[in-house]
């Protein structure tokens, strides 16, 4: 999902493009950390990847239970920790009206009452 352009921003907006960037730190962050932990990411394929990260997360939430199991991480291979297929080449164009609806229904949630977070007004001043 794309933030609004900086040029389109009202508050609301703003909120949305805080929501979605601090989310995104949290997925790359979660994401590092497993990554780091299961080397299988490497090299796997893009077809896998929903089987192989939903495995990689409950392993990992298995060995945090359980934390007399005393798991190291193997070295850092020397190559870069990156997939070996695009998945960005895959949506490349104007976005489908199905994304725009999600993108304005997520936007609309962050600044009810039930979607909002106390602190995010904060970030878009």
């Amino acid at each position: 999902m794309k933030p609004y352009k900086q040029r389109l921003l009202n508050n609301d907006r703003r909120i949305f493009n805080y929501r979605l960037s601090r989310g995104r730190k949290i997925v790359e962050c979660g994401f590092g950390m497993l990554v780091s932990k299961f080397r299988v990411f490497v090299s796997c394929s893009v077809n896998k990847v929903v089987k192989i990260v939903t495995a990689a997360c409950v392993l990992h939430n298995f060995i945090k239970i359980n934390e007399k199991i005393n798991f190291t991480p193997i070295s850092e291979p020397e190559h870069k920790l990156t997939a070996t297929s695009s998945y960005r080449n895959h949506y490349q164009g104007r976005p489908s009206k199905v994304a725009i609806n999600n993108r304005h229904y997520l936007c609309k949630y962050f600044t009810e009452a039930y979607g909002s977070v106390p602190w995010q007004n904060n970030y878009i001043l």
